[in-house]
């Protein structure tokens, strides 16, 4: 981590913007070269010759010098000395102190700076060993030996960097960006789904509003179908009773006719038949007053003795609508009618676009208006021109 952390330090290539990077970023060159690269007892930089860096058998590093005056130092235990770190006892080897194993960790660590080192100040390809520049005036890169015109050697007003710093520069601006650019990029994103969540919203309101009308609707269509049922039965009961009280006077008529007749045959009275036939004669006009029914049977439902079913039906058929907008409010701009004058009504007008630009020529946006004197509401109507205009 600390050998990761000092390549971000320097810039070395283009910075991530990882955690790790921002965990670590604190660790510069001199707290890594101090916590690894330092003999911990003469506080030298380790390296390949006299400050060799020696691995103890307690895991201690100790550059040879240290190591060689200590063993020398301590003559009571030949052949041992004791760490100067965590003072255990060590066995000198065979061979002396050169021969303690070296430290690879240290030195792979040494190798590894020393490469980053040769990276960290880019030189210039065509002449090795200069340094190269960048002109943020001129946004270019060079070096001093092969620049020419307002690079020369000669002083100019041109703001000129060494490219490793404006390399550092250019990746923390890069990072500001995307940062910056994340972080609008996470409003977009929040306010899109904001707007996500109020279409399902309005969605299942839309849903409930129609089917609360179409209810109504059907409450209404069942109240008329009962109706005309109900006016169906009512003349079918009159009709049926009207006939009925008919069928009782025939059936009436036909038992006195029929009690008239009874012992007719019998009958040998002249002057008595003849008084029944007289009585029958009678009930004979009676009977064909009761022959034809007294009500008729016809009765029907009729749809068409108006243009009620077809203005219903182009009714229903522009019953209620869906309404929607592609108004994009950001490019909506508001116009005076005319000057502003004080405790004067004035009248603004919004003028209402889509997400290309073109102006909307239909109304129904919700649109609500606000006016404050000196913090106070002050009355404000919209008017809705259904032209994709609003005053």
């Amino acid at each position: 981590m600390y050998c990761c952390s000092f390549l971000s330090r320097l810039g070395v290539g283009m910075a991530s913007m990882s955690s790790t990077l921002v965990e670590t970023v604190s660790i510069n060159y001199e707290d890594f070269n101090e916590s690894f690269l330092t003999c911990g007892t003469c506080l030298c930089t380790y390296d390949g010759g006299e400050h060799t860096p020696k691995l103890l058998p307690c895991s201690h590093t100790v550059c040879l010098h240290c190591l060689t005056r200590i063993a020398a130092s301590q003559t009571r235990d030949a052949g041992t000395f004791r760490c100067p770190i965590c003072r255990e006892l060590i066995t000198i080897p065979r061979g002396g102190v050169p021969a303690l194993p070296p430290s690879f960790l240290v030195n792979q660590l040494l190798d590894l700076m020393a490469r980053q080192r040769r990276e960290v100040i880019p030189q210039c390809s065509s002449h090795p060993g200069r340094e190269l520049l960048f002109c943020e005036t001129c946004d270019c890169v060079f070096c001093r030996h092969c620049a020419d015109g307002p690079h020369s050697d000669t002083p100019c007003d041109h703001t000129v960097v060494p490219f490793s710093i404006a390399l550092k520069r250019m990746s923390e601006i890069l990072l500001y960006r995307a940062n910056e650019c994340l972080s609008k990029l996470g409003s977009a994103r929040d306010a899109v789904a904001s707007e996500l969540r109020r279409l399902d919203a309005a969605a299942t309101a839309a849903d409930e509003a129609i089917d609360r009308h179409f209810a109504d609707l059907k409450a209404a269509l069942d109240k008329r179908h009962g109706e005309l049922k109900s006016a169906a039965a009512a003349a079918a009961t009159h009709k049926r009773k009207l006939l009925e009280e008919q069928l009782k006077l025939i059936d009436a008529e036909k038992t006195k006719v029929e009690a008239e007749c009874s012992g007719l045959q019998q009958q040998v009275e002249v002057r008595e038949v003849s008084s029944r036939a007289a009585a029958l004669g009678a009930r004979l006009g009676d009977a064909a007053a009761l022959a034809e029914p007294r009500e008729n049977a016809f009765l029907a439902v009729d749809f068409a003795h108006n243009d009620a079913q077809q203005r219903f039906a182009e009714s229903l058929a522009v019953l209620g609508r869906v309404r929607t907008s592609t108004t994009f409010p950001g490019l909506c701009t508001l116009q005076l009618e005319s000057q502003c004058v004080c405790g004067l009504e004035v009248v603004v007008v919004l003028r209402t676009v889509d997400y290309h630009g073109e102006a909307r020529s239909t109304g129904g946006d919700p649109v609500t208006a606000a006016a404050t004197l000196d913090d106070a509401p002050l009355p404000c109507n919209v008017t809705d021109l259904d032209s994709g205009l609003y005053r």
